[in-house]
């Protein structure tokens, strides 16, 4: 109530389906119910999220709508610092302009005094719908618990992938015996974070229903939105995921085995410091793009990242595939083939691939994004399980030929851009 100016911020991308315009009168309805005097105080209209819009009509929509009302309105992305400086600047001379408010004397609230967990709930249950109500509930919020530990164990199962990848690497398991012991290892490690998953939930159960009278759905109710909301969302988004982790790591790893292979065997370079020199100006390459797409983000979508990279990265690994080996550079005083320096460009495509997969694959998904997370993370797998796949490939058709499995999912990741991130619009 001390305020003297208010700020609108009203989400203009169009990712979930909304009308600005309808949200911006929902939302002064809503505030004038509660306060006809802080509903009149002036007003400027923030156009949020601008660099994930599919098109300035929304925007432009919401322009018409609020200027009549003497309402200026500023395009901005909070998140790629867009048109922030010119909102704060505005923000500052209105405030400049405008009187103090009226200054009331604060009101005694009385603390309430503390209840006894033990005291009996109020529970009925009408057509499936439960209605949980009791004092000592009164104050109390719900926990997020439940997604921490499906998260932290996709993480362990994820370093742990990584582990027995390297272990079946050194001892020379077979490709097949190595995933399987892979998978077990990562189904070992989802399972506990399960059963730890459900310890919380019992623990919470009570608590997630925190308000006297609040309606708690049938218990099944939330896990069938979930599965809905995975089938809808989620899967596309993980095999993105999945496959994105196996080409980033697939495609220098592939490489090295390539350069270090005898020449008396058959190989083209056969050494390991030269191998080790262009695998790390991939990671090098990796590092100037995830800082190249920091500065961009707020200009280009996310989409349009995906898209350009994954793109730009099939047709240089197309290039190192049909390019002979006999068409070779000098690094260090060694003849490489000029083929490798198609590979490792991938590096600055594939720094870009992680962050843009993951804002797609959780667009729109509210309340379940933290859930969502830790299937991600476990998705990371990906790169123990697929440059596995690669190598063995690589055993049966020969090194460079295997990178046709990393072109089969880059394509995947073209296609989860351009069709299988884009959110569902539903009707109001």
């Amino acid at each position: 109530d001390r305020c003297r100016l208010l700020v609108h911020v009203v989400d203009v991308s169009g990712s979930e389906g909304r009308d600005p315009a309808a949200d911006f009168d929902a939302i002064n309805a809503e505030l004038a119910r509660w306060s006809p005097e802080l509903a009149s105080r002036p007003q400027i209209v923030a156009a949020n999220k601008i660099d994930v819009m599919e098109d300035d009509s929304a925007l432009e929509a919401l322009r018409a709508h609020v200027e009549p009302l003497g309402f200026p309105l500023f395009p901005l992305s909070a998140a790629g610092h867009t048109g922030t400086r010119e909102l704060v600047k505005k923000i500052a001379e209105k405030l400049a302009a405008l009187p103090p408010v009226a200054v009331y004397e604060p009101e005694y609230v009385p603390r309430a005094p503390a209840l006894a967990a033990d005291e009996p709930l109020e529970i009925e249950c009408e057509d499936g719908v439960w209605y949980v109500a009791g004092k000592w509930l009164d104050g109390r919020g719900g926990s997020d618990r439940v997604a921490r530990p499906v998260a932290l164990c996709g993480c362990l199962a994820a370093g742990f992938a990584a582990l027995v990848a390297m272990t079946a690497a050194m001892h020379g398991y077979t490709p097949a015996g190595g995933i399987v012991k892979l998978l077990l290892t990562c189904a070992v490690f989802v399972l506990v974070g399960l059963v730890v998953a459900r310890f919380y939930l019992k623990q919470d159960s009570k608590l997630l229903r925190s308000i006297p009278g609040y309606v708690v759905e049938d218990r099944h109710e939330g896990l069938k939105k979930f599965v809905a909301m995975l089938a809808e969302f989620l899967v596309l988004g993980i095999i993105a995921i999945f496959f994105y982790v196996g080409i980033e790591v697939g495609i220098p790893g592939q490489l090295l085995f390539y350069l270090t292979e005898p020449v008396a065997e058959g190989g083209v370079l056969g050494s390991a410091p030269i191998a080790g020199t262009i695998a790390g100006i991939y990671w090098l390459l990796m590092l100037v793009g995830r800082f190249s797409s920091s500065l961009i983000s707020g200009k280009v979508s996310p989409r349009a990242q995906l898209i350009f990279t994954s793109t730009l990265a099939i047709v240089l690994l197309l290039a190192a595939i049909i390019m002979p080996e006999d068409i070779k550079m000098t690094l260090k005083g060694a003849d490489v083939p000029v083929k490798v320096l198609f590979i490792i460009i991938c590096g600055i495509c594939t720094s870009v691939m992680w962050g843009v997969i993951f804002n797609l694959a959780t667009e729109g998904l509210g309340k379940f994004t933290a859930a969502a997370s830790g299937l991600f993370m476990t998705m990371v797998v990906g790169g123990g399980v697929m440059p596995l796949i690669q190598n063995f490939l690589a055993d049966q058709i020969g090194d460079i030929q295997s990178y046709w499995l990393v072109i089969a999912m880059l394509g995947y990741l073209l296609f989860f851009a351009l069709i299988g991130s884009k959110p569902v619009k539903k009707e109001a």
